[in-house]
């Protein structure tokens, strides 16, 4: 900070002490441990870059000197985080050149799961962004991507032999009633590109297919999936979610499903698919005929019954192809099962 001085004939006299460097570091999260030293570094050279056995997989030490930085990791990941740190400094130094402080950061992350989800669904984003996205999320040592692939307003998961997820479940008419035509898809080597820039970074991609609701997408394209068929039904335009239910006791569904998890399988190496399962009103399943015979036949008191042998009956398909499911909480335990991971959503 410029100090006054004197006035001399008028004119205010003023100088700069030289800057001193900033004594703290700017990391996000902060690390487990810092210990920092009085010297000051000017320079974030990478000097060393070795295998530590005595530390944790996931864990590092990141040692800055006047000459640079030594890095100990012990493994992949410790090494992924400890590069993610070094990153964070060198922007650090870039906006005070006058240097950081020498010392000794010791780190491993406190939480094994630290996700994001991104929702290309409803309105589509190019691979190219969604790494970007995940650049960020490497910078700030995130782990998980959560890729909500379908909705209402989309279905951006191409499956063979259901060429209509393209030409109709992947399109709408507009946005919001701004008359523009919006559309997109992913082909198949996109999303294994986009795994593969996933998992160099540290971060393991896990593909959402919302079932049974939040499908008014797929019912555009395939109304014959559905209790009530629709020909005339379009893809959504709005926000908010819709009625429209797979039918549970339509053998065509899960024909569809076992593809739809295949193709995952064949994608994704995550043994993890997200469900969704929320905002699912069973108002249709309650009047179909054939879950109406079917509660009846299996002595269901009810449609949420119904829903939980729905999941039940998702999660054996997952389970031939190594895959376990994850859920939205709906604010109904009942229609889970033991041991199944809900995320909650909503305060409600």
């Amino acid at each position: 900070m410029a100090r006054p001085l004197s006035i001399l004939g008028g004119i205010l006299l003023s100088f700069s002490p030289p800057a001193e460097a900033t004594a703290q570091y700017s990391i996000i999260p902060e690390p487990s441990r810092t210990e920092l030293k009085q010297k000051t570094a000017k320079t974030l050279q990478l000097l060393s870059d070795q295998e530590a056995p005595s530390l944790e997989t996931d864990a590092y030490r990141l040692t800055v000197t006047p000459q640079g930085a030594h890095l100990a990791s012990g493994g992949r990941e410790g090494r992924i985080y400890g590069l993610a740190t070094l990153r964070q400094l060198r922007d650090q130094l870039a906006e005070q050149p006058e240097g950081i402080p020498c010392g000794i950061i010791t780190d491993k992350p406190r939480y094994p799961w630290r996700g994001l989800m991104v929702d290309p669904a409803r309105h589509f984003i190019p691979t190219a962004d969604l790494k970007k996205f995940v650049d960020m999320m490497a910078y700030y040592k995130f782990n998980k991507l959560q890729i909500h692939l379908t909705d209402d307003q989309g279905w951006r998961l191409p499956v063979p032999g259901y060429p209509k997820l393209k030409s109709i479940a992947s399109r709408r008419e507009e946005s919001f009633e701004d008359g523009i035509p919006h559309e997109g898809i992913y082909t198949k080597q996109e999303l294994k590109e986009l795994v593969a820039y996933c998992a160099a970074r540290g971060i393991e991609a896990i593909p959402e297919i919302d079932v049974p609701g939040h499908n008014q997408a797929l019912h555009a394209a395939y109304p014959e999936f559905f209790c009530f068929p629709k020909p005339d039904m379009n893809v959504r335009t709005t926000a908010g979610n819709s009625k429209e239910l797979v039918c549970p006791q339509k053998p065509e569904v899960w024909k569809f499903y076992a593809a739809v998890f295949k193709e995952l399988k064949d994608i994704f190496p995550s043994g993890i698919v997200h469900l969704g399962g929320d905002e699912a009103p069973t108002e249709l399943w309650e009047k179909c005929p054939l879950c109406r015979k079917a509660r009846t036949k299996a002595g269901m008191k009810d449609e949420q019954e119904q829903m939980r042998a729905f999941f039940a009956k998702t999660t054996v398909l997952l389970a031939k192809n190594g895959q376990t499911p994850q859920f939205w909480y709906e604010g109904n335990a009942g229609i889970y099962h033991p041991g199944e991971t809900v995320y909650a959503w909503r305060q409600d």
